[in-house]
């Protein structure tokens, strides 16, 4: 690029994004001109819209203002590893001084080198901070695809709980320290007990067997409606039959071939349904011995219509409900039983 714009001196190198990602800067004209150049060479442009020619002569004006409100400021360490976008290496306390940021007003953004020295110390997680993923999206065309996450803190055109949650999620997944109790400070969160030994991720429901088809009933060659109409006529030929029971000979045949199609379906349907069936069973009593010979139970309470047989017998039917004396024999033994009269309402 540097060699591209060489024949415009009024025209710099802006920022070095990535291997195909460069930034001119300078006036106008000569900027246009050396658009119109690369273009002609083959090489994609954009232009970008910004207020001024930054990191370029055009900020010359103003760096030494600058410098003086610089100078104004209290710097600090920072407490974590900063990466300069002016030399693209890890900064040193250089960046404590106003110099620094003058030079980072007027120096290339050398982005590429910055996000390769964080590579190549291991780390394979890139949060942006900003309202649109640009520096992630650029960021990706630096290093090659692998085990790195880029991860966006908001996207245009998607919910901002959405895309702070599936961020936060993937920084959990990889190991990072998050302060749960500091994301719920603004809430009120109902605590559950979760099993303590690790998920096995089996089921255990029962799979059902899947159940085949019920194949029809298999159909007679002979009855097949293909061939209905050669049998017709080897039966016309091989049986004496007159030209009445020949023009049935056709009805005859289909009808029975239908009467099996529906029999076939019939059967076939059969197994779809359950059929309850009573059977009799023998009931068992128990009996005990009783000098050698088996005894039945002594007491019985008898649930019968017996006011017929006091009517029959002229005698004076007791009052409803009146326990009454009977004798049975059974097994050669004779039983005592009790039967209850029923009231006129039975």
């Amino acid at each position: 690029m540097q060699a591209a714009i060489a024949a415009y001196p009024q025209v710099e190198i802006a920022a070095i994004n990535g291997p195909e990602n460069i930034v001119i800067s300078g006036l106008r004209e000569p900027v246009r001109a050396a658009v119109v150049a690369l273009q002609q060479a083959g090489i994609k442009t954009k232009r970008l819209a910004v207020s001024h020619g930054f990191h370029s002569a055009l900020m010359e004006p103003i760096v030494a203002e600058f410098e003086k409100i610089a100078a104004q400021v209290t710097y600090t360490a920072p407490q974590i590893p900063l990466v300069s976008n002016v030399t693209g290496v890890i900064a040193t306390d250089e960046i404590l001084t106003p110099e620094y940021w003058c030079r980072h007003l007027r120096c290339p953004v050398n982005f590429a080198a910055g996000i390769a020295t964080l590579h190549q110390q291991g780390h394979q997680i890139f949060l942006e901070l900003g309202p649109k993923p640009i520096l992630t999206q650029i960021g990706r065309s630096c290093l090659p695809e692998g085990e790195i996450d880029w991860l966006p803190s908001l996207h245009l055109g998607q919910e901002d709980w959405q895309v702070l949650l599936h961020s936060l999620g993937k920084l959990y997944q990889r190991g990072a320290a998050v302060d749960w109790s500091a994301w719920d400070r603004d809430y009120s969160p109902q605590r559950l007990a979760v099993p303590t030994y690790p998920f096995q991720r089996q089921r255990y429901w029962a799979a059902p067997k899947p159940s085949a088809p019920q194949a029809p009933a298999p159909q007679p060659a002979l009855l097949s409606l293909d061939a209905i109409e050669s049998l017709t006529q080897q039966l016309a030929s091989t049986h004496n039959f007159s030209l009445e029971e020949l023009k049935l000979l056709p009805k005859l045949l289909n009808y029975l071939r239908d009467r099996q199609d529906q029999q076939g379906a019939i059967a076939a349907l059969e197994d779809w349904f359950y059929e309850s069936q009573w059977q009799i069973k023998p009931r068992t009593i128990k009996t005990s011995q009783q000098n050698g010979r088996e005894a039945c139970p002594r007491e019985w309470l008898i649930f019968s219509d017996i006011q017929r047989h006091w009517q029959g017998s002229g005698g004076t039917a007791p009052a409803a409900g009146t326990p009454l004396p009977l004798n049975l024999s059974w097994c050669g033994l004779s039983i005592n039983c009790a039967g209850l009269f029923p009231s006129q309402s039975c």
